[in-house]
């Protein structure tokens, strides 16, 4: 006897095969794709929140690249340098990069090694001795490899991609939400290393809604504690790694970044098209300045420095990237992409943020100094919604 259709699942399958069909039929242009508005920043759970339908997680890049802020007044700003000429293979310029990436399937590590993968990932972490990468599966499930000389040596499902202060990486596992941190120069969870203290370690898993968004510069390895601040249904909080104690951070929705001297950037509020930012110091909550003129990312690693955008934010594009003073919160410089957005960012070092944008024309790496001049790395023609990207930075904002 032959099994009957149902009639919702029927539905289901016309609808996403028409969204596909449109979407070949039609191509869309950074100038026509708008996507929702989001005061937020939220890239990396952008990557982390696939369907559970893989043909939805395969349409959701193109639908939500969009233009961010492009109707607000910005000043003059020092030009960028001539971009290199692009070319669907891409072309690499000088490389004095202290942060690994990934472009295409090729593995740029901290210490200027190249490694040939197998396959593209949308996320990486170099761990030292091994490289931490996040794809999905046919299921869209989001998936953390291990890989060690450029080989998967073990892979489990995750709920986000991996976090990093530079000294350790945290990670919530799938299947009983337990946060796993590592140090960055070894390859085994402090969960399954021999601890300091025994009686005061134990798996701490968190709570149902609970998304990693930093890391205090106080979680080492060999530290007594570590600090890991989540985002969850009831605002920001702390979470001790080591031992679950959990303490909310007043007024705070989101700690998106704490730098080495412990000043946090926090969010404080949003509505609308505006959103609210502070810089406080993370053990006494003392403000040291707040505005609502930019979206804040992230501390250059000496800590004098914020990257950040306009405060509101449509969809994974910003139109340009502002460099801002983390003393008094006054943006000193910025870089605009000729054309297209700026898709992800992140510190290379002191005095250099690693900036990838994208056009109708393809997607470019390029370095951006604190005078707001850009440098062009490296091109790829890549179309606007291919995804993963063909470059990939870790610990991108």
């Amino acid at each position: 006897m032959s099994k009957q259709n149902d009639p919702w699942e029927d539905v289901v399958g016309e609808s996403l095969e028409s969204r596909v069909r449109d979407l070949h039929a039609a191509p869309l242009t950074l100038d026509a794709v708008k996507g929702s508005a989001r005061a937020i920043r939220r890239r990396r759970r952008a990557v982390a929140a696939g369907s559970v339908l893989a043909a939805a997680a395969v349409v959701l890049p193109v639908a939500v690249l969009g233009v961010g802020g492009l109707g607000d007044d910005a000043p003059d700003q020092p030009a960028a340098s001539d971009p290199a000429t692009p070319t669907d293979g891409g072309s690499t310029g000088a490389d004095t990069r202290t942060r690994a990436y990934l472009q295409g399937t090729t593995l740029h590590r901290y210490d200027g090694s190249t490694v040939s993968l197998a396959e593209r990932y949308d996320s990486v972490v170099d761990l030292g001795t091994g490289v931490l990468v996040t794809s999905r599966d046919e299921q869209g499930n989001l998936l953390l490899a291990t890989l060690v000389d450029g080989e998967v040596e073990s892979e489990e499902r995750v709920l986000d991609v991996p976090v990093v202060n530079g000294s350790a990486t945290a990670v919530v596992v799938d299947a009983d939400r337990t946060l796993q941190v590592s140090g960055t120069v070894v390859s085994t969870p402090l969960s399954e290393s021999e601890p300091a203290a025994p009686e005061q370690r134990r798996p701490v898993r968190l709570d149902r809604n609970d998304y990693v968004t930093a890391l205090s510069p106080e979680c080492q390895v060999d530290a007594a504690t570590c600090p890991v601040y989540v985002q969850g249904a009831g605002g920001a909080a702390v979470v001790d790694a080591f031992n679950g104690e959990r303490t909310p951070v007043p007024d705070a929705i989101e700690v998106v970044d704490v730098s080495r001297d412990g000043m946090a950037a926090v969010l404080t509020s949003y509505e609308g098209e505006q959103s609210c930012w502070a810089v406080r110091d993370a053990a006494t909550g003392a403000e040291a300045w707040a505005s609502c003129e930019s979206s804040l990312f992230a501390f250059s690693p000496d800590g004098r420095h914020l990257s950040g955008t306009h405060p509101y934010q449509d969809g994974l594009g910003n139109a340009w990237l502002a460099i801002i003073d983390a003393d008094t919160g006054r943006e000193t410089a910025r870089y605009t992409p000729p054309s297209g957005v700026v898709a992800t960012s992140a510190w290379e070092d002191d005095e250099h943020l690693l900036a990838v944008t994208v056009s109708d024309d393809g997607w470019q790496l390029v370095r951006v100094g604190l005078d707001g001049e850009g440098e062009v790395l490296a091109t790829d023609g890549a179309s606007a919604d291919a995804f993963p990207a063909p470059f990939v930075l870790e610990a991108a904002s």
